[in-house]
């Protein structure tokens, strides 16, 4: 729950008259979305950190998928750790919201990652063809999936270049899929990190928050 009207527009001041030829998405919360659209540079897309498990009907407080597209979303993260951990969504559930983001158009962005208990238990691997093997069942339109270990997320560590390699190439294997690493990715960490053949991306977390700091990564692509 972090982003507001006067981030973005930070942005838009720190990233004007910059051009990218990488693709760049911005995920803010649902309520500046709308606004993001109309002020950041257009090499930005935008996404949202999260959509309903529902395609439609009455279920109050809940944002859509269609709605997210009419206010000019092409992304959607689904299954990130915070709310696998806090509202109990299972393989299951990301897998169904994987296909609804999906049938509206967009590019999922699905997040898949071990404890630290099982980081130490040496159950990476395992643990991530088991969540792999639900999207495999998911529709074949585009995806990209976000390699967050859960013990990373907000610690300021992250696995070894060697790790980060390892995982992602096993993810390519079994998914085809487009793969970006997430987990205390910094300005100081991300050269290294995409500098990897198996890793197409980076997903920004907390470093995000810091215009600055989030700024000069994108301006160094």
């Amino acid at each position: 729950m972090n982003g507001s009207k006067d981030l973005v527009d930070g942005y838009a001041d720190a990233l004007r008259g910059t051009t990218s030829d990488y693709g760049v998405v911005c995920c803010p919360p649902v309520t500046v979305i709308d606004y993001a659209y109309g002020q950041l540079p257009s090499f930005v897309s935008l996404g949202a950190q999260d959509c309903s498990k529902f395609d439609s009907g009455a279920q109050t407080g809940e944002v859509c998928c269609s709605m997210l597209r009419e206010i000019g979303c092409s992304h959607v993260i689904v299954g990130h750790s915070e709310r696998r951990r806090s509202q109990n969504e299972n393989d299951a559930v990301v897998q169904g919201k994987a296909e609804i983001v999906q049938k509206y158009g967009m590019t999922p962005i699905v997040c898949i990652g071990e404890s630290l208990d099982e980081y130490r238990n040496r159950e990476t691997l395992q643990v991530l063809e088991r969540q792999l093997g639900y999207l495999a069942q998911a529709s074949k339109g585009h995806l990209i999936v976000a390699y967050e270990p859960v013990w990373a997320i907000g610690t300021g560590e992250t696995p070894s270049i060697e790790e980060i390699s390892k995982v992602h190439r096993f993810i390519k294997e079994k998914s085809g899929a487009t793969t970006v690493y997430g987990g205390s990715v910094t300005l100081d960490n991300y050269k290294s990190i995409i500098a990897l053949n198996e890793v197409d991306g980076v997903l920004v977390g907390g470093e995000s928050l810091k215009i600055d700091r989030f700024s000069s990564m994108l301006r160094g692509l």
